[in-house]
C-alpha cells in the first residue's frame, strides 16, 4: 500500500507541472555591427646601445621628432635611434587626439634570446606628433633600464588604434 501511495504522489507531482495553464512569451533580438577597419602600419621605436657598465638604472627618451635624451651617467653609447612612424592604409590622420597607444602603465619588453630574463627594460610615456602632410603619426617614448640588465635584444608589441568618423 505504501508503494502505491508513493507512486500515486509522484504521478500527481509530475502531471501537475505538465498541466500548467499560465505562460509567458517574448522575443530575443540578436544583432551585430560589422565595421571594416583601415590598417595601420608602424615602423618601430628603435635604438641601439653599446655599454660596458650596466650597474645603474637609467632612462632613454626618444621624442617623436627622433631626438634622444638620457639620464645615463655611465657613458653608454646610443646609435641608430628612430621614433615609431605609423601610416594609415586608407588615408590620412586628422589629429593625434584620436590616436591611442593601448598601453596601461609601463610595457615590459621581452629579451628575445631569454624570455625568462628578470632585469628587463620597460617603455612608457608615449608622445605623439602628426606630420605636416597628415600622412604619418610619429611616436616617441621613454625606456627605463634597470640596473644589471642582461645583454640581448628586447622587444614588445604594443597595439595602436585610430578612431575617426
Amino acid at each position: 500500500m505504501r508503494q502505491y501511495f508513493l507512486l500515486t504522489a509522484a504521478a500527481l507531482i509530475i502531471s501537475g507541472t505538465a498541466n500548467a495553464t499560465d505562460q509567458a512569451t517574448g522575443t530575443l533580438q540578436a544583432s551585430v555591427a560589422v565595421i571594416k577597419t583601415d590598417k595601420i602600419e608602424c615602423d618601430g621605436l628603435v635604438f641601439y646601445m653599446l655599454t660596458s657598465d650596466t650597474s645603474q638604472e637609467f632612462t632613454v627618451t626618444i621624442s617623436p621628432d627622433g631626438n634622444l635624451t638620457s639620464t645615463d651617467t655611465t657613458g653608454n653609447f646610443f646609435d641608430n635611434y628612430t621614433a615609431g612612424i605609423c601610416t594609415r592604409s586608407n588615408g590620412t590622420f586628422v589629429d593625434t587626439e584620436h590616436f591611442f597607444v593601448l598601453a596601461e602603465g609601463p610595457v615590459k619588453l621581452t629579451n628575445i634570446n631569454r624570455p625568462d630574463a628578470e632585469n628587463i627594460p620597460t617603455i612608457s610615456n608615449f608622445q605623439l606628433s602628426l606630420s605636416e602632410d597628415n600622412t604619418t603619426i610619429k611616436i616617441g617614448g621613454t625606456y627605463t633600464f634597470p640596473a644589471n640588465i642582461e645583454e640581448g635584444g628586447y622587444m614588445a608589441t604594443i597595439p595602436v588604434i585610430y578612431m575617426y568618423q
